[in-house]
């Protein structure tokens, strides 16, 4: 860093007093610690304290001194010798205070930094007071003997900014306490709008229903990934437009159907993976434009039909992949213009004929690789140019005729 300071431009060197010369190096002086401290960090300027609460003591670092904030202490990535410093080392029982105290002075714990608790693999149980509002990246990596959390306000849980899934103590203590007691039926508070990403992520021990209110309008990436302890039916009320990413990945535990309502526009990319106790027929709404890739990949529980709505443009890869349940036809509409790679590679319970239709462009390698079960016609439209790989290898069951339209250039591998 080169740091320019002059004070007395118009005069000589020889014009300036000793006075103005010292005062000058002073003010250089000061100037400079300024600047460098502005350089510095945020966390690595502001000040520490320790707390002891429940017979743990913890570092924290004041965030602001005006609003009284504070945050566990962050750890950091050791470049030189390529290790993590934890920003605590802790084991047992953890009960983090909403309010930690420096001396005589009260703060308020609002985050759970990075690194804050990484690789205490002696930690069994700890408790997230409701003040705190973001849990940053790694903060419980490692934390592999981590088996309960505990809270006492599912409504402040939920709204907790979860940076990822290292983030939550759920990654390893999929136990979640309510005021002392194991949360088994979840009913998400009908004061949210969002579901949050990763706000129930790994969360098991749970029973019966999941119960989200008409109030919610989003759910989250990854929100209800690998909850495997529900039961019943999986109903999306009217007010959500928005199902994001691994939403409900590998949710194996419903026994119902899936209610997917016209208010929702977009489903993420596995938002439904893995859901193989789903049951009935699968609508995809009017509402909805795009399926994200593998949304419905290993759904192996549909007994129905499958119907695609005519808003959808794409159907992402792997979209329906081995959803070997279906026992219906497939109506593929005329909007849709993409059909991914394994779109629905391994349907083998869909019947009838399958047309594709003339708003479809392209269809991905393997597309429908492995669907044994259509009776009738493969009809292929008039805008289609490339078939990729393994399209239709293994669609053992058509029984009429294969129309290739001239439209069609390149017929790739094993088509």
């Amino acid at each position: 860093m080169v740091l320019t300071l002059s004070f007395y431009p118009h005069l000589k060197a020889d014009e300036v007093s000793p006075e103005a010369t010292e005062q000058t190096m002073k003010q250089k002086l000061l100037l400079l610690l300024a600047a460098l401290a502005a350089m510095l960090p945020a966390r690595l300027a502001a000040r520490d304290f320790t707390y002891t609460y429940k017979g743990q003591t913890i570092t924290y670092t004041i965030l602001s001194e005006s609003s009284k904030t504070c945050a566990t202490k962050a750890g950091y990535l050791d470049y030189t010798n390529r290790v993590v410093r934890p920003g605590n080392n802790v084991s047992g029982d953890l009960a983090l205070p909403e309010h930690p105290k420096d001396g005589n002075i009260e703060y308020k714990l609002i985050r759970i930094s990075e690194y804050s608790f990484w690789d205490c693999s002696s930690l069994k149980s700890i408790e997230i007071p409701k003040s705190v509002t973001v849990m940053e990246k790694w903060a419980f990596r490692g934390c592999a003997n981590l088996s309960e959390v505990s809270i006492s306000s599912l409504e402040s849980w939920c709204n907790i900014d979860f940076e990822d899934e290292t983030a939550t103590p759920l990654l390893f203590a999929r136990k979640l306490l309510l005021n002392g007691q194991l949360l088994e039926k979840l009913v998400i508070p009908e004061s949210l709008s969002v579901i949050k990403k990763y706000t129930f992520y790994r969360c098991s021990h749970l029973t019966g229903p999941l119960t989200i209110p008409n109030s919610v309008t989003t759910i989250g990436d990854a929100a209800f990934k690998g909850c495997s302890g529900f039961t019943g039916s999986l109903n999306i009320p009217n007010s959500v437009k928005s199902i994001g990413d691994y939403a409900f990945e590998y949710c194996d535990g419903f026994t119902g159907s899936l209610t997917i309502p016209n208010s929702v526009t977009t489903i993420g990319g596995a938002a439904f993976a893995g859901c193989s106790g789903l049951i009935g027929s699968l609508n995809i709404p009017n509402s909805v434009t795009s399926i994200g890739g593998y949304a419905f990949s290993e759904c192996t529980g549909f007994t129905g039909s499958l119907t695609i709505s005519t808003s959808v443009t794409a159907i992402g890869d792997h979209a329906f992949y081995n959803c070997t349940g279906f026992n219906g036809s497939l109506i593929i509409p005329n909007s849709v213009t993409t059909i991914g790679g394994y779109a629905f590679a391994g349907c083998s319970g869909l019947i009838g004929s399958l047309n594709i239709p003339n708003s479809v462009t392209s269809i991905g390698g393997s597309a429908f690789a492995g669907c044994s079960g259509f009776t009738g016609n493969l009809v292929i439209s008039n805008y289609v140019t490339t078939i990729g790989s393994s399209a239709f290898e293994g669609c053992s069951g058509f029984n009429g005729s294969l129309t290739i339209p001239n439209s069609v250039k390149t017929i790739e591998s094993w088509a």
